[in-house]
């Protein structure tokens, strides 16, 4: 499940226009710190997770009052100007801090120096920058996640094997046989084929690939 920030807006200038694809920042496996070069594009540090100084009790992404954030004992960050520390949870959310001293609106209320945000929000640093929460979506079917080796399908009820080839949902992880020329037509499991929802969360069956969530312009 792999997490990115789509920037769509740059010192008040849109970064997209019709027919153009976002600037996509897939977020670090491990987490890590986005900075902003003066005369550069936004880039990723992968320095790990949110600072243990900035982890207070985050709650659900909701309104919060506007508070002033912990300093980070943060590693080096090679004297590049820090934005915001993100690291990846389960369940494709986002854990977001931002540096010290800078505030923030989530969908457009002020948030407090933590958050626990989910694909589909908007986030807004005055008063240079604006992102949205998405997932990069896996395109081809493949092997079942390890995880889901032995359970059933949710749709045929049979147990996935490690040689399955399934889709998976990248959000929540729900697996769905997605078996295609290389099992004879006559022993195939489809059962993507079947569903237009994911039984799991309810989110539409992207086979394609691309972004979970693309704002609209």
């Amino acid at each position: 499940m792999t997490l990115a920030l789509l920037l769509d807006r740059l010192d008040g200038t849109p970064r997209w226009g019709a027919g153009d694809g976002p600037d996509v920042l897939v977020v670090p496996d491990g987490g890590g710190a986005l900075c902003l070069p003066a005369d550069d594009a936004p880039r990723w540090l992968p320095l790990g997770p949110v600072p243990a100084a900035a982890r207070v009790s985050a709650g659900p992404a909701a309104p919060a009052t506007p508070a002033t954030p912990a300093t980070p004992a943060t590693p080096a960050t090679a004297g590049l100007p820090v934005v915001l520390w993100a690291e990846p949870l389960e369940q494709g959310a986002l854990l977001l801090a931002p540096a010290p001293g800078r505030r923030w609106l989530l969908d457009g209320h002020p948030a407090g120096p933590l958050l626990r945000c989910r694909p589909g929000q908007r986030l807004d640093l005055p008063p240079a920058l604006v992102l949205h929460v998405s997932l990069r979506l896996a395109g081809a079917a493949g092997p079942p996640p390890a995880v889901r080796v032995g359970e059933p399908c949710p749709v045929c009820r049979l147990p996935f094997l490690a040689t399955s080839r399934t889709w998976t949902c990248a959000r929540c992880a729900t697996a769905l046989h997605a078996e295609g020329d290389e099992v004879p037509e006559s022993e195939r499991l489809t059962c993507v084929e079947l569903q237009r929802d994911c039984p799991g969360c309810g989110d539409p069956i992207r086979r394609g690939g691309g972004l979970s969530h693309v704002p609209r312009q």
